[in-house]
């Protein structure tokens, strides 16, 4: 059974129930625009989105034109491409319907499914049954196959399903169908003119009031309310997730604001003392040299001290011995002569140099007192010896 289902998810049915199995449906704006395609382009391949009923019936509500398809050797071949392409069009528009077959356009008068069609179908679509649906612009065959084992195995009989007038599908518009055929054996379609005459004999009489009232009794009550809570269902979902998404956004928009704002201060004041921290660790490197300078001078200093003082003390013993030289020669004798004692007592520390100096007023006389005593080394004298002064 082939029929379309309009906007409205209503279904209405056209031809017999037994006549083919499983039943196939159309959604009515999907069967437009698959006309629309068969007109526009000469050759287009398309494919077909829809769900799957409870008894083997199949509701076909989505199609999209594979824009990339291409043809080698007389066959027509997708590219890896072209599938990702095709996939990424079921996420975006199909989400939730399976890929249930595929379709083209072929030549006129040709009756058979192409095999090329049969190649691209099998392995890449659910392992229910598949439809593909070989269109020109007169004749419209559906067929359905299924994966068994290496090869598809068709259901019996096939669609075909013409147009009315060649104006296009309107709203008024309804599909008819033919007897199903056996494929065993080539069958030509026939002339437009004479399978409308062969329909409208098989056909019974249409109702002035549409199809939709004479042919709705034979479409299965539970088909027709499963696509309805089929389409509340996904309505409903749609709505939730999009509550969902904005909800979730705008909570991360508000959590991301506000953390921003209170993690603000505590980086900036991470930073500063970052920065700090590498500015005093730049100076400490930079001032060791300096320190070092600073110990070596106070080092120098402490050294020059100890050498000011040293001559500090030899100034003051020069300085003594100048002034007692200055007093004895200031000291006049009372005779008028000096007074030179004939020997001299050394005392402790007393040396040579110390007794001419004394006793003469230079210290070139320590040779001269070495030489009158028989001392070999002028420098070491004994405390206590007795020198004398002259010979």
């Amino acid at each position: 059974m082939a029929g379309i289902i309009p906007e409205g998810m209503t279904a209405q049915s056209f031809g017999r129930a037994q006549d083919v199995h499983p039943s196939l449906y159309f959604q009515e704006k999907t069967l437009k625009k698959i006309m629309r395609w068969a007109t526009e382009y000469n050759n287009f391949c398309a494919i077909l989105y829809g769900v799957y009923g409870e008894e083997d019936g199949v509701i076909i509500s989505g199609a999209c034109r594979v824009k990339k398809a291409k043809r080698q050797m007389g066959h027509l071949f997708f590219s890896g491409k072209t599938w990702r392409s095709i996939k990424e069009q079921k996420k975006e528009k199909y989400p939730r319907l399976d890929m249930v077959g595929i379709c083209m356009v072929q030549k006129k008068g040709e009756c058979r499914i192409p095999t090329d069609l049969l190649t691209i179908a099998k392995g890449y679509f659910s392992e229910k049954w598949q439809v593909v649906l070989a269109v020109d612009s007169h004749s419209w065959r559906c067929r359905f196959y299924q994966w068994d084992e290496e090869n598809l195995k068709p259901a019996p009989g096939y669609y075909l399903v013409k147009k009315q007038d060649e104006d296009g599908l309107s709203a008024e518009d309804s599909i008819q169908m033919d007897q199903p055929v056996s494929l065993e054996k080539d069958v030509t379609s026939p002339p437009p003119s004479e399978s409308i005459e062969k329909e409208n004999d098989v056909l019974p009489e249409v109702c002035p009031s549409g199809p939709s009232q004479h042919f709705s009794s034979q479409i299965p009550e539970n088909l027709v309310d499963e696509v309805r809570s089929y389409g509340r269902r996904v309505r409903l979902l749609t709505a939730l997730v999009t509550v969902m998404f904005v909800a979730v956004l705008g909570t991360g928009i508000v959590l991301g604001v506000r953390q921003a704002t209170l993690a603000q201060p505590v980086w900036v004041q991470q930073a500063e003392l970052e920065s700090r921290v590498a500015h005093l660790e730049d100076k400490t490197q930079q001032d060791d040299p300096i320190d070092d300078q600073i110990a070596q001078l106070k080092q120098q200093l402490s050294d020059l001290e100890g050498k000011t003082g040293q001559q500090e003390q030899l100034i003051r013993t020069l300085s003594d011995q100048i002034q007692q030289l200055e007093k004895k020669l200031s000291q006049p004798s009372s005779s008028g002569q000096d007074v030179l004692p004939d020997y001299h007592t050394v005392q402790p520390g007393e040396t040579l140099t110390s007794i001419s100096i004394r006793y003469f007023g230079t210290p070139d006389k320590a040779g001269y007192l070495a030489a009158i005593n028989d001392l070999q080394n002028p420098d070491v004298v004994q405390a206590g010896a007795v020198l004398r002064l002259s010979e």
